[in-house]
């Protein structure tokens, strides 16, 4: 698509995409870095811990650790949990399950051809610091108020000042 006809959510989409890949490139020369420092070491516990780790764990790690946050869904999960995103809250983006997808494409003859392809989608992610519990009717469960658990520890670590670089930039 030409750049000039992009609508700016389109605009928003790929800038936060792009902001996502290079993201992603520091997450995995982070997880490259620390198999090498736990090979050096001979721990080989870490080392198959740092490579299996996946790329979306490193970021909401490092986003856990900047902010304090503990748990991370979606605006509707959140809100299926029994909790309202406040107002003006930004996401966190993180990849999405890979999906399939079909594009038309001029053929060799020139003749439209369907072509399938994967990709990754952004998934827009708020944290348990950017919810509050929802007003609840006198006759709904009060159970769907209480704050969410916390997710499982962190077991990526950087330094919040890589995030900042990496993020904020």
């Amino acid at each position: 698509m030409d750049e000039n006809k992009k609508t700016d959510g389109q605009k928003r989409v790929d800038f936060r995409r792009t902001q996502l890949k290079e993201l992603s490139i520091k997450a995995r020369a982070h997880r490259e870095n620390m198999v090498g420092k736990a090979l050096a070491a001979g721990n080989l516990q870490e080392v198959e811990r740092w490579t299996m780790a996946k790329v979306n764990d490193i970021i909401a790690d490092w986003y856990r650790d900047s902010t304090g946050a503990t748990e991370f869904k979606t605006f509707r999960q959140w809100l299926t949990a029994g909790f309202a995103v406040q107002r003006g809250s930004k996401a966190f983006v993180l990849w999405s399950r890979k999906r399939n997808a079909k594009k038309e494409v001029q053929s060799d003859k020139g003749e439209p051809e369907e072509q399938e392809y994967d990709f990754f989608p952004i998934a827009y992610l708020f944290s348990n610091l950017q919810v509050e519990p929802r007003n609840t009717r006198p006759h709904e469960e009060t159970a769907t108020t209480q704050e969410p658990a916390e997710a499982a520890p962190a077991y990526a670590r950087a330094e919040a000042s890589e995030f900042e670089k990496a993020f904020t930039a």
